[in-house]
C-alpha cells in the first residue's frame, strides 16, 4: 500500500509539473531567419521578336584590308523564358522573361580566334504560385560555332515579391543555347 501511494503522488506530480502554459494576449514576436538555400533549375528562352534585337558593340570587324571579317552581331533584346527551379516549381509562361541592357564583342577571346560575346541581362522569374525573382545575369556566349553556342555566366537576386520578398543571392549559368542550367543560393525571409 504504501509503494501505491508513492506511485500516486509522484505520479501526480510529474502530470501537473508537465503543464504546459497558456499564452494569453502578450504578442510573439518572432524573427525570420535569412539563411542561404540552394537554388538549381533548367531555363530555356525564346526570342521576344516584339522587341528590337540589341546590337553587339564591337561589331562589324574588318581586317587590314578593310574587308568585313565579322558582320554586325546583334543579340535578343528580350526574350520569354520557361523551365523550373527550386522553391518556383514550373515558371509561368508570358510572365518570365529576360531583358537585354549591353552587349559586346570580347576582343581578347577574338584575338584567339574565337567570337565569344559578352552581354548583360536583366531576368524576371515567376513561379507557379505567382511570386517572382528579379535578377542581373552576365552572360557570355562562345558563338565560335554557331551550331554549338555555349553559354556561361553568373546571376545575382535583386529583389522579388511574395515569398521571395528583399531575397539575396547568386550563382553560376551554364548551358548549350537555347537553354542553360543555374546553380546557386538565395536568402530570403518566410
Amino acid at each position: 500500500m504504501k509503494n501505491l501511494i508513492c506511485i500516486l503522488i509522484v505520479s501526480l506530480v510529474m502530470l501537473f509539473s508537465c503543464a504546459r502554459d497558456v499564452l494569453t494576449d502578450e504578442a510573439v514576436d518572432l524573427k525570420k531567419a535569412s539563411v542561404a538555400i540552394p537554388m538549381k533549375g533548367e531555363l530555356c528562352m525564346t526570342s521576344n521578336d516584339d522587341v528590337p534585337r540589341m546590337l553587339v558593340a564591337g561589331t562589324p570587324v574588318f581586317n587590314s584590308s578593310g574587308e568585313v571579317v565579322i558582320p554586325q552581331l546583334d543579340m535578343a533584346g528580350a526574350a520569354w523564358l520557361a523551365g523550373h527551379a527550386t522553391h518556383m516549381g514550373e515558371l509561368i509562361a508570358g510572365q518570365s522573361y529576360m531583358t537585354g541592357v549591353h552587349a559586346e564583342l570580347d576582343m581578347v577571346a577574338l584575338s584567339e580566334g574565337k567570337i565569344v560575346l559578352v552581354a548583360e541581362y536583366e531576368a524576371l522569374l515567376t513561379g507557379n504560385n505567382g511570386d517572382h525573382i528579379s535578377l542581373i545575369s552576365n552572360i557570355r556566349i562562345d558563338s565560335t560555332d554557331p551550331s554549338n553556342r555555349i553559354i556561361t555566366g553568373d546571376w545575382y537576386a535583386t529583389g522579388g515579391s511574395g515569398n521571395f520578398e528583399n531575397v539575396t543571392g547568386s550563382g553560376v549559368l551554364n548551358g548549350i543555347l537555347p537553354c542553360w542550367d543555374v546553380d546557386g543560393t538565395i536568402a530570403y525571409s518566410r
